[in-house]
C-alpha cells in the first residue's frame, strides 16, 4: 500500500520547513489571543497530540521564510494572511519571529545528586545559555546568513535597564557571546555527567537573565535594524522536573521586561486541583487551551480546519483524489438499506400504533405519519419520532383523559431538532444500520483534537484507498460506503478503549470510569421517551464535588479521594472528557464531563454533544473499582 500520509506527523523537528509550512493549516492561528503581544506571557495547553508544536513552529524563521517568499503562491497566501492579521509579518519581512526551546533534553538531569541552592543556579544557567544559542541561530537563518560565520554581519546595541543585569555579558561581538554560551553549556553539561559533588567552577545564575538580555538588545544586520522582535517559545515544559517547571512558571509567567515568552506542554503535568479549578491563578498572561478553544470557537471553525489539514494530506500522497470528505459517502440510504429498511417498515409502524392504542389522542399524528411520503429510512425516523412523543404523553397521565387529538401543529410544537436526532440514533441501532459516516461526523469524532483526527483518517484513508485501486479502470468516484466507515470506526474505538489501562499509570481505573459513564449514557438514550435527546453523553460533578476534588488534589495521598481526583484529571489530560466549566442548570453551577467522541462509537451513543447526568463522589470512586451498582435495573448514579 502507498504511503499513508495521515499517519505522518509533519510538526517533528524531522519534517523539513518547505513540506511544514506547504501543509501547515492557518485556521488554527485563530485561536490564538487577537492582540498577540499585549501580554507578556502566553501559555498553550492541550493533550497528546492537540497541535501544540506545530503551533509553535510556524513563527519560527525556517517555516516563516518559506511563507514570505511564497506569500503570492498557494496555499502560502492563506498563511501569509493569517500572520499579517496577527502583526507577524507585513509587507513582506517579518516583524516578529520564535525562538524554540524545546524542554525535553538535558534538563531533567538536573537532580537529586545536587543541592538545591545548586541545582536551581544550574538550571537557570542552561535555560539562558540554550536561549541565547538559539536566538544568535534564529537571526542566521531568518536573514539567510551561515551561521556561526554570519553572526560576523550582526551588530548589537542595548538599552539600559530598570532591572539588574545578570551573567550574560551585554558584549557587543555576537560571536564572542556564542563562544560564550557555548561554554557554559558545555560545563553544565560535564556536570550532569560527573558523578559525586558539585564542581566548584560551576555556572550558577540566579534568575533568567536571558529574556531580559532579549528585552535589551537591538539588533542590525549589514548595518539595518532589525524590526523583528523575538518571541522565546519554551516548547514540551511537562518533560521538565516538577520544581524546575514551577521555577520556570514563577519567575517568567509575570516577567516585565517586554519579551514576548510563551510556554507549550501537555496538560497531564498539571496537578490535579490545577486542572480542576481551571487553570493556575491569572496575572499578566494568557492561557489557550486548545480542546476548549475549539469547543468555544463557531461551529465550522474547527470543522474547516481540520478538513483542511486532511485536504492537503490527500494532495500529499499526489494521488488524482484532492478532498478526504468527498471520498467519504454522506448517505446511509443505498439500495440495500432501503430494501432492508422497507422490509422493516410494517413492524415498526405496528409497534408505534399500538404504543398509541386507547386513546384517540393520537389519531391525527397516525394519520399523518400514514401518508408521509419519503423514501423508507425517512418513513422509519418520522415513525419513531412519533413513538418517542407519544411514550412522552403516556407518562402526562392527565393528558389521556382529553378526548380530542392532538394537532399537528401541535406535534411539530414538541418535535425539537433533539427529537429527530434521537429518532435517528433509535432507528439505526434497532435496524442495524450505520450510524457514524460521512465528514462531519468523523470530525466531530477527533474530540477537538488534531492527532486524533488524523488518526481516524488513517483509518478511513486503508478504505479510500483500496476503492481507488479496485475502481482504476472505472469512472465512478471513490466513495467509502456508510456502511465500511461505521466498521472502520467502531473498530478503532474499541482498540482505544482496550488501550486504556495501557495508556497511563491510572489507565485502568480510567478505563472503568469510562465503561461504567458509557453503560449509563447508553441506558439513558434509549429510554423509549429519550428524555434527554438526543441523547446522554456526558456526566457533571456539582460545584461541591468539584471543590472537594481539588481538595483532595492538594491535600496529596492521605485524602480518601485523591486517586479519583488524580484519574479524572489524568482523563481530561488525555481528552478522554471533553471539559464543559461552569455550566449553569437549575441554579446550580455544573462541572460537566463529556466522553470522548470516539467513546461514543465504542456505546452506541449520539455523535452530539447531548445531555449529561449528576453522578456523585461515591459513585465515581465505585466506578474506578470496578464496581457498578445497580437499582431497578439501571446504574445509580448518587
Amino acid at each position: 500500500m502507498a504511503r499513508n500520509a495521515f499517519a505522518i506527523r509533519t510538526s517533528e523537528t524531522s519534517s523539513p520547513d518547505e513540506v511544514f509550512s506547504r501543509y501547515f493549516a492557518p485556521e488554527v492561528l485563530s485561536i490564538l489571543p487577537q492582540d498577540l503581544f499585549a501580554t507578556s506571557a502566553l501559555v498553550l495547553r492541550s493533550a497528546p497530540g492537540g497541535g501544540k508544536t506545530s503551533l509553535l513552529r510556524i513563527f519560527t524563521p525556517g517555516p516563516l521564510i518559506q511563507v514570505i517568499r511564497n506569500r503570492n503562491l498557494s496555499p502560502y497566501d492563506e498563511i501569509y494572511r493569517s500572520l499579517t492579521q496577527l502583526g507577524v509579518v507585513k509587507e513582506g519581512s517579518a516583524h516578529a519571529f520564535g525562538i524554540l526551546v524545546p524542554c525535553a533534553s538535558g534538563y531533567a538531569e538536573i537532580g537529586p545528586q545536587l543541592e538545591e541552592r545548586t541545582s536551581r543556579p544550574l538550571f537557570r544557567a542552561l535555560v539562558n545559555v540554550r536561549l541565547i544559542l538559539r536566538t544568535l541561530r534564529a537571526l542566521c537563518m531568518l536573514y539567510d546568513l551561515d551561521y556561526p560565520n554570519g553572526l560576523s554581519a550582526i551588530t548589537c546595541d542595548y538599552a539600559k535597564a530598570l532591572l539588574d543585569e545578570g551573567p550574560i555579558p551585554r558584549t557587543e561581538d555576537l560571536g564572542a557571546l556564542r563562544d560564550w554560551a557555548a561554554d557554559i553549556e558545555s560545563r553544565c553539561l560535564a556536570q550532569l555527567d560527573a558523578v559525586g559533588n558539585a564542581s566548584v567552577d560551576l555556572p550558577l545564575h540566579m534568575h533568567f537573565d536571558a529574556v531580559l538580555w532579549l528585552s535589551q538588545v537591538s539588533f542590525k544586520v549589514h548595518g539595518r535594524l532589525v524590526a523583528a522582535r523575538p518571541i522565546a517559545m519554551f516548547d514540551d515544559v511537562h518533560r521538565l522536573r516538577p520544581w524546575q517547571r514551577a521555577l520556570l512558571y514563577k519567575e517568567l509567567l509575570d516577567h516585565r521586561s517586554g519579551t514576548s515568552v510563551w510556554f507549550a506542554e501537555r496538560t497531564d503535568v498539571i496537578n490535579p486541583s490545577e486542572l480542576l479549578t481551571g487553570a493556575i491563578p491569572r496575572r499578566d498572561f494568557e492561557e489557550v487551551r486548545i480542546e476548549q478553544a475549539w469547543s468555544n470557537a463557531r461551529p465550522k471553525q474547527y470543522v474547516d480546519f481540520v478538513t483542511s489539514i486532511a485536504d492537503r494530506r490527500m494532495v500529499q500522497m499526489r494521488t488524482e483524489l484532492e478532498s478526504f470528505g468527498d471520498s467519504l459517502s454522506n448517505s446511509v440510504t443505498d439500495h440495500a438499506t432501503r430494501d432492508s429498511v422497507a422490509k422493516a417498515l410494517p413492524k415498526l409502524e405496528q409497534e408505534i400504533r399500538k404504543l398509541a392504542a386507547g386513546t384517540s389522542l393520537f389519531d391525527q399524528w397516525i394519520a399523518n405519519a400514514e401518508t408521509y411520503d419519503a423514501e423508507p429510512f425517512s418513513k422509519a425516523v418520522e415513525w419513531t419520532k412519533i413513538g418517542i412523543l407519544i411514550a412522552r404523553e403516556r407518562q402526562k397521565s392527565q393528558r389521556l383523559l382529553e378526548l380530542v387529538p392532538l394537532s399537528e401543529e401541535e406535534r411539530e410544537a414538541r418535535t425539537g431538532s433533539g427529537v429527530s436526532a434521537a429518532a435517528e440514533r433509535f432507528v439505526c441501532t434497532n435496524l442495524g444500520l450505520p450510524y457514524f459516516y460521512g465528514i462531519e461526523r468523523v470530525v466531530r469524532l477527533s474530540s477537538y483534537n488534531v492527532e486524533e483526527f488524523l488518526q481516524i483518517c488513517a483509518v478511513l484513508y486503508e478504505h479510500i484507498y483500496a476503492q481507488r485501486i479496485t475502481r482504476s479502470r472505472s469512472s465512478a468516484p471513490v466513495s467509502v460506503s456508510a456502511t465500511s466507515q461505521n466498521i472502520a470506526l467502531a473498530k478503532l474505538a474499541n482498540k482505544r478503549v482496550k488501550e486504556l489501562p495501557r495508556l497511563f499509570t491510572l489507565g485502568l481505573q480510567a478505563q472503568r470510569i469510562i465503561e461504567a459513564a458509557g453503560q449509563m449514557c447508553r441506558e439513558k438514550t434509549y429510554a423509549p421517551n429519550a428524555p434527554y435527546a438526543p441523547g446522554v453523553t456526558g456526566i457533571a460533578l456539582s460545584s461541591q464535588d468539584r471543590e472537594a476534588l481539588v481538595k483532595a488534589g492538594r491535600d496529596g495521598p492521605g485524602n480518601p479521594y485523591f486517586e479519583l481526583a488524580s484519574t479524572i484529571s489524568a482523563c481530561v489530560a488525555q481528552n478522554l472528557f471533553e471539559v464543559r466549566d461552569n455550566h449553569r442548570q437549575d441554579n446550580k453551577m455544573w462541572v460537566v464531563l463529556y466522553l470522548n467522541r470516539l467513546f461514543c462509537v465504542h456505546y452506541n451513543l449520539v455523535y452530539h454533544i447531548g445531555g449529561w447526568q449528576r453522578v456523585s463522589l461515591r459513585r465515581l470512586q465505585d466506578w474506578s473499582r470496578g464496581v457498578m451498582p445497580r437499582a431497578n435495573h439501571e446504574i445509580t448514579l448518587v
